[in-house]
């Protein structure tokens, strides 16, 4: 896969209206799932895509079977950790806290320090991770801190 064709797809998720909590709520129980996968460039935007499918209440039955039986390196395990503690962190805060509104419009604010749509975070982490200027084939996989990076770059990035 190239770097444009990853951001490409990042890019186009059908993720709808799909909130910013139900979406990491989402992502955190199918980490659990594709965590003995290979993480590839390609698994790595289906994972993006069926968070939000759950998210908005979508069913995966009928869909191709996820691959339990694999083995996980301690690098992964930590990685995912950070992951999986990072994204349950931005849930409690959520739930605290709520998402900051415009008094004026009741909407997310589109100037605040941070990203409140997830199409916007993903989006934006995938902008800044792939260099747009020149097309290249991503030949190293990626890892799970891969997604915790785009993750948190996307949500801090204008």
């Amino acid at each position: 896969m190239t770097n444009r064709k990853f951001y490409h797809q990042v890019s186009m998720l059908p993720l709808g209206d799909c909130g910013l909590k139900e979406y990491y709520q989402a992502l955190c129980g199918l980490i659990e799932i594709y965590k003995f996968k290979k993480l590839t460039w390609e698994l790595l935007v289906e994972l993006l895509t069926r968070a939000g499918q759950v998210a908005k209440g979508e069913s995966l039955e009928g869909r191709n079977p996820l691959d339990h039986n694999g083995v996980i390196s301690l690098e992964n395990l930590e990685e995912i950790d950070k992951l999986l503690r990072y994204l349950k962190g931005q849930i409690r805060n959520i739930e605290e806290n709520g998402i900051p509104k415009s008094s004026e419009t009741g909407m997310s604010y589109d100037d605040s320090l941070f990203n409140w749509k997830i199409s916007i975070i993903l989006e934006r982490g995938a902008a800044y991770m792939m260099d747009d200027e020149t097309e290249y084939i991503l030949e190293n996989p990626p890892k799970w801190g891969t997604l915790l990076a785009m993750i948190q770059i996307g949500r801090e990035y204008e």
